[in-house]
């Protein structure tokens, strides 16, 4: 509630201002409409609250806030209140009374069940918003979260999004025995392991809508297939549509800003650094703390650690990614490969994987050879031979998409390779010899030289 007071001190100054107040059902939305209503009049602030209860009804808002605001100014209410849609002349009748009552003194509307209203209510309520931009004006939108994709609502917020805010109030995190509960009654007649509650409770972190979908795709994955729950992986379930729902809400409310924040985590992959998106986007720690705690309180994403965060479902990842054009993605590997350089450069070089990643994904193959055998140089260094492996093969990935290297003799070598050590050693040499002895490879060979890590 705090916040939305400080956005009335903010109308105060001259600026209308719009809140959307957003919860699950009995996360104590409406009851924080009555306290912030008692808080603003405490504050000198006119206030005028209404509900919209179902889509029909929503014609009627408008005209009660009219009655509202006519008691209160110089012309006398007329007792309206009759069903149908609101008219432009009664949509300018607000906007004058509310001006004119601006002049004396600060105004919040308060409007519960946002997620009712009607597409010519809300294109009114916008309308009122672009008229009275430097009245001192807070409008404030109790809404069911995520807000319904067909609701005039969720159309109204990118005209909103200027000089709006979202104010999810999340439902109560549930403690570990509370998740295993909830997992449970879901899942209802099929047996529920104590290691699947433990995978729910990692990945929904007590967030009990998200517990609730989560656990109803995995019975959905597992059912048909005759699994047991604890053989099934929540990161390859197929999220439910309500989860879907859920997660496209949340990113459609994103401010421009907040929305770069989460294009280039999806670019980074279902995990990602906080200082890669720093060094990638020009930010600092504190410009993306907010985008990423309300991504956190969505569900969208989990921390990892300090300055790790991770997708909640590798789906989400791929969503956001699919939906960039190949030149955004482009841009985006370029622009975290060398964020990821500068800090392998300043002497970490846990990312080396990551940053041969990058350089593929945004073209540059030469960058990509070097970073994947740097990788696989310091996984030998400290005896991690299957991490040597993995990258030695991912740098034969970048060759064979550069047509270097002949990929029927490579699956030979593997197959002649007697162990794992023998394998990971014939692969590096077997790299290098092919770059030196053929000829069409020279020039690539002396542009990896010439790379810069």
């Amino acid at each position: 509630m705090g916040a939305s007071l400080a956005r009335l001190s903010e109308a105060r100054d001259g600026s209308f201002r719009v809140v959307l107040l957003a919860g699950d059902p009995g996360s104590g939305k409406s009851a924080m409409l009555e306290s912030l209503s008692a808080s603003a009049q405490e504050q000198g602030a006119l206030v005028l609250m209404t509900e919209c209860s179902t889509a029909v009804e929503s014609g009627l808002v408008l005209r009660r806030l009219l009655v509202q605001a006519k008691a209160h100014a110089a012309s006398p209410p007329d007792g309206r209140g009759s069903s149908g849609e609101p008219t432009d002349d009664e949509a300018r009748e607000l906007q004058t009374a509310l001006k004119e009552l601006s002049e004396a003194r600060p105004i919040a509307i308060l409007i519960d069940g946002s997620e009712s209203i009607g597409q010519p209510l809300g294109e009114h309520l916008n309308e009122t918003a672009h008229a009275l931009a430097q009245a001192p004006v807070l409008l404030v939108l109790a809404s069911r979260w995520p807000v319904p994709g067909d609701c005039a609502l969720a159309v109204q917020l990118r005209h909103f999004r200027l000089q709006g805010t979202l104010l999810e109030i999340p439902l109560p995190p549930l403690d570990r025995a509370g998740s295993d509960r909830l997992v449970r009654e879901v899942a209802k007649e099929i047996p529920v392991p104590p290691a699947f509650c433990e995978s729910v409770h990692a990945v929904a972190r007590g967030n009990p809508r998200f517990t609730v979908e989560l656990v109803k795709a995995a019975v959905a994955h597992a059912r048909p297939r005759g699994l047991r729950l604890d053989d099934v992986d929540l990161a390859a379930v197929p999220p439910t549509p309500a989860l879907l729902e859920r997660f496209a809400a949340a990113v459609s409310s994103l401010l421009d800003e907040e929305r770069k924040v989460i294009e280039a985590a999806a670019a980074h992959g279902p995990r990602f650094s906080v200082r890669s998106l720093e060094l990638a986007l020009g930010a600092t720690a504190g410009s993306l703390a907010g985008a990423l705690e309300r991504l956190v309180r969505a569900g969208v994403i989990i921390g990892q650690g300090e300055d790790r965060y991770a997708f909640s479902l590798p789906q989400f990842a791929a969503t956001i990614y699919d939906s960039l054009t190949e030149d955004g993605r482009k841009d985006l590997h370029s622009r975290l490969a060398a964020a990821i350089a500068a800090i392998t450069e300043a002497g970490d070089d846990r990312y080396l994987g990551d940053l041969g990643r990058h350089h593929a994904l945004s073209g540059d193959f030469a960058k990509a050879y070097t970073a994947y055998s740097r990788a696989a140089e310091k996984a030998e260094e400290v005896g991690d031979a299957d991490g040597a492996l993995q990258s030695f093969n991912l740098a034969l990935k970048v060759l064979r998409a550069y047509r270097r290297l002949d990929i029927e003799a490579i699956a030979q070598l593997r197959l002649s390779a007697a162990t794992e050590a023998e394998v990971e050693g014939a692969l590096h040499r077997y790299i290098r010899n092919a770059l030196e002895r053929e000829p069409r490879s020279r020039a690539f060979l002396d542009e990896v030289r010439g790379a810069p890590g």
